[in-house]
């Protein structure tokens, strides 16, 4: 069994970053905080079952927080609380440490494409999916229109997925 400072420091690194990256998508600082607190306690109780041989404790927890981030959408779609105690979900699961491996190894797949790419459209990917930025933001930095950012992002995806589908990726 870990340590409670093991823990605590895993704690203190990450849940700021997972706070920040559910308040992304949800748009709620509140529940946001809320939810990072649930996956981090969620994580605390399944720490005996991580296992740093099949992927790291960041790509662990956020395997964790992307699988509720798909429970709070999929609940918010049908209109049920995620906290039925009748159908208790359990966010850290073995499967959990096993996908996040699968998501290791997909991630290598699609950094490579990425890098294949001549620079410019390296940037506009970049830019637009790794640091947010808007079509409006790219343009500026490269001293083009937005326009030509959006149709150069469409091509570039295009092509991602026939260099990714070349080197035998499985999409969906």
């Amino acid at each position: 069994m870990r340590n409670k400072e093991y823990f605590n420091n895993l704690y203190n690194e990450y849940y700021p970053q997972i706070v920040a990256y559910i308040h992304k998508h949800i748009f709620n600082h509140e529940d946001a905080e809320e939810m990072a607190q649930e996956i981090m306690l969620a994580a605390y109780k399944h720490i005996d079952e991580f296992d740093e041989k099949k992927a790291s404790f960041r790509t662990w927890i956020y395997v964790i927080t992307n699988n509720r981030l798909k429970n709070y959408y999929r609940d918010k779609k049908q209109l049920t609380s995620i906290d039925d105690e009748e159908n208790p979900i359990d966010i850290a699961s073995k499967e959990c440490v096993e996908q996040a491996a699968i998501v290791e190894e997909d991630k290598r797949y699609v950094l490579e494409a990425i890098n294949s790419l001549p620079e410019r459209e390296k940037i506009i990917v970049v830019g637009k999916y790794f640091e947010n930025k808007s079509s409006s933001e790219i343009a500026a930095s490269l001293g083009i229109a937005e326009g030509n950012v959006r149709v150069i992002l469409n091509r570039t995806l295009k092509k991602l997925q026939s260099y990714l589908s070349k080197q035998g990726y499985e999409f969906g």
